[in-house]
């Protein structure tokens, strides 16, 4: 017998359920699930379905086949009752359960995030807790949210609490909401962008969240189009003190709401520049869609320009990339919208790159590292420096011989940033490389970069090399001479930023084109520790050229930057602290004449911090009549200045005299003396020196050292190699 015949028992049976509860009756008959389903929902009351969970058999039926007469069950009460009597449905587990609670009503499924222990006991997971509460009405995510102390107990995440307080339809509710639960960045524009444009408009306006310029110009973009028409007209003063233009919003749009900003874009008093710049940056399915025919040529331009996003090209910024076969007066106007690399560009559009950034003033440009951005008035100084560098070089001179010249003009030039590894660090503008050169100060990569980018333009190939925490170059099919006058050709290696110091004051550079063996010697510091800052044996393996000491003289001597014997300039300096110590002077005195002595070698010693401390550290501080409980020389930062720009000290704590302290004056141009008191209500130490002192400033440290292990040694020992002429 199959369904229809149990079907006919049925329709001529008063009591209908009993025939279910026989379990005899029931397997007289061949019944497929869906028949079974049908049969209950047709002859059953919610409340006789319910009694069937009684019964033995019932009980012994498959948990998907429970689940479904469970569901079936109309009355929400019933389901309830049978959901908290676990005997009743066993074998059901999490997934069946959170199944049959999204078939209960409001009040049943609420119940259900108020019982905790039936929640725990059947393992219904955060995820769908949250599904539930999220299917509830405004009224019941109310009670949830308003009780704390549930919410703690479902273990509600941040952006699930956020989520249930944007779904909620009242405003006020919503502010109070975020308020209690502090929600903050992001999650504070999700539940913003729920709000009425009205409302978004006085939030964007009064700001009271903080929100941050580009969570303003998310917000102002989820306006409907009018309302943004509207924003940008009435509020021009607001978006220029907030850096906000027209097209950081339109370019934020959908391609449906850009359409509707350009057909109404001669409304909304924008500027030429402005529209140039909503029509560049719009997305290429809405440039498609645009009739170019009946557009004025300045905005057609605009629409033909290509943007890094569609290029594929770094950084993926949506920045224009320059076309130099065009007329670069379509660029006019489009200034912070240009993706401009002038290393990527050919030589033979140099000129062409000048032209455009004099023709616009702010571009931003960035070299091949990706970094930071350098400024036009930065570029332009910087090839004009490089520009006097080259004219400075003899065409007749050897490769070899330009690499050593602009080595010396980079070390003149550029000092390694004083204020590395401070708060107030900034890794890109240390790393730009026009920026380097304007500013005269970078570190290890970004050095390395403004010395690639000069040789290459006289057709040195160099490569930039990384070891522990340090790059460099590597010179590759370079021609170096031996003293016999041979010439061998191969690979070296060339550290700028180690020769710095060197070049600044004119010692022998020691990092400058050596083999991979010679210049590790120089990772080895005055305690035998290897820092490892040249270890690289992959890439530099093929760096087996050394340059001697008496060709490096020779070389330096040719290009006027050695004596006729290979002295280098430095060795004045030297005698000069050499014969100040010779005068044994009380040593108070002698140190005055020792920091003047720096000041007439280098006027601009207080501009070039760290080859400044270099030299007093390994050389000028060394005399033999200094005699200190303790010297430091170091940085700090004038307590008045915001923008905490490091300022050069020595302090020595003197046998006789004390402690004495003195600062590099950068306006004045010398050492300025001063008392503990004065120093201290005048400058502060970083908090990243600071915290590695774990909080004690050098000068509150009674301990006492001897000279060497107060003035670090250098690994180019410039006294010792220039003393012996070596």
């Amino acid at each position: 017998m199959n369904a229809q015949d149990l079907k006919k028992l049925l329709e001529n049976t008063n009591n209908k359920f009993n025939i279910f509860a026989d379990r005899s009756v029931l397997v007289q008959y061949s019944l497929t699930v869906a028949d079974l389903l049908q049969l209950l929902n047709e002859f059953l009351s919610d409340e006789e379905k319910g009694r069937l969970f009684e019964l033995e058999h019932f009980k012994k039926l498959s948990p998907n086949l429970k689940s479904q007469i469970l569901q079936d069950i109309s009355d929400s009460k019933i389901k309830l009752t049978i959901l908290k009597k676990p005997e009743l449905i066993e074998g059901l587990d999490a997934y069946y359960i959170t199944k049959i609670i999204f078939t209960l009503d409001e009040n049943a499924r609420f119940s259900i995030i108020e019982d905790l222990n039936f929640l725990k006991n059947y393992k219904i997971d955060n995820y769908d807790i949250n599904k539930i509460i999220k299917s509830l009405g405004d009224k019941y995510k109310l009670q949830v949210l308003s009780n704390k102390s549930l919410v703690s107990e479902l273990e509600l995440r941040d952006y699930q609490i956020s989520e249930l307080i944007a779904e909620i339809q009242d405003e006020a509710t919503k502010l109070k909401l975020m308020d209690a639960y502090k929600i903050k960045s992001h999650r504070t524009l999700e539940i913003l962008q729920t709000f009425s444009d009205k409302s978004k408009s006085q939030i964007i306006l009064n700001n009271e969240f903080g929100l941050a310029r580009n969570h303003l110009i998310k917000l102002i973009s989820s306006l409907n189009t009018e309302s943004i028409a509207q924003f940008i007209i009435e509020n021009r003063e607001f978006m220029q003190k907030n850096n906000i233009a027209p097209y950081n919003i339109t370019k934020m749009l959908t391609t449906e709401k850009q359409l509707e900003i350009i057909q109404n874009i001669e409304n909304m008093g924008l500027s030429l520049a402005e529209k140039r710049q909503v029509f560049v940056t719009l997305d290429q399915e809405a440039k498609e869609k645009i009739d170019l025919e009946n557009l004025p040529l300045e905005y057609r331009t605009a629409i033909e320009m290509k943007v890094g996003d569609d290029m594929g090209t770094l950084p993926k910024m949506g920045k224009i990339e320059v076309d130099f076969n065009k007329d670069l007066a379509i660029y006019q106007g489009l200034d912070e919208l240009i993706y401009l690399n002038p290393m990527k560009i050919p030589s033979e559009n140099r000129g062409k790159v000048l032209e455009l950034c004099k023709m616009c003033p702010n571009i931003k440009l960035n070299d091949s590292m990706e970094f930071g951005y350098s400024t036009v008035q930065e570029f332009l100084e910087a090839e004009n420096w490089i520009a006097s560098v080259f004219q400075k070089i003899d065409a007749n001179w050897s490769d070899i011989q330009k690499i050593a010249y602009i080595d010396n003009a980079i070390g003149k030039k550029i000092s390694y940033s004083p204020d590395f590894d401070t708060e107030v660090f900034n890794i890109a503008d240390s790393r730009a490389l026009w920026k380097i050169i304007a500013s005269g100060y970078g570190v290890c990569n970004g050095i390395a970069q403004v010395e690639k980018y000069m040789l290459g333009r006289i057709g040195v190939e160099a490569e930039e090399v990384a070891g522990m925490n340090h790059a460099f170059l590597k010179l590759k099919n370079v021609q170096l001479p031996n003293p016999d006058g041979t010439i061998n050709v191969g690979d070296t290696i060339l550290d700028p930023t180690w020769n710095l110091m060197m070049q600044r004051y004119g010692a022998r550079p020691g990092n400058f084109c050596k083999s991979y063996a010679e210049i590790r010697k120089n990772d080895i510091d005055s305690q035998g520790r290897d820092t490892g800052c040249h270890r690289n044996d992959d890439e530099l393996a093929s760096a087996t050229l050394n340059l001697d000491d008496a060709c490096l003289r020779s070389i330096y001597t040719s290009i006027g930057l050695a004596d006729e014997n290979g002295k280098f300039p430095m060795q004045a300096l030297l005698n000069k602290c050499k014969s100040i110590d010779d005068l044994r002077l009380p040593v108070a005195e002698e140190l005055k004449r020792e920091l003047n002595a720096i000041k007439e070698y280098c006027p601009d010693f207080a501009k070039c911090q760290n080859s400044t401390t270099g030299i007093l550290q390994c050389a000028v501080l060394r005399q033999e009549n200094l005699n200190f409980n303790k010297c430091v020389v170091s940085r700090v930062y004038a307590r008045e200045d915001l923008e905490k720009k490091p300022v050069l000290y020595v302090y020595a704590d003197l046998p006789e005299m004390g402690k004495q302290f003195y600062f590099a004056d950068e306006q004045k141009g010398e050492f300025i003396q001063t008392t503990q008191q004065e120093f201290e209500a005048k400058f502060e130490c970083y908090q990243t020196d600071l915290t590695k002192a774990k909080g004690h400033r050098p000068w509150e440290s009674i301990t006492e050292i001897n000279k060497q292990e107060n003035l670090a040694h250098f690994s180019g020992k410039i006294a010792s190699q220039e003393s012996e002429g070596r």
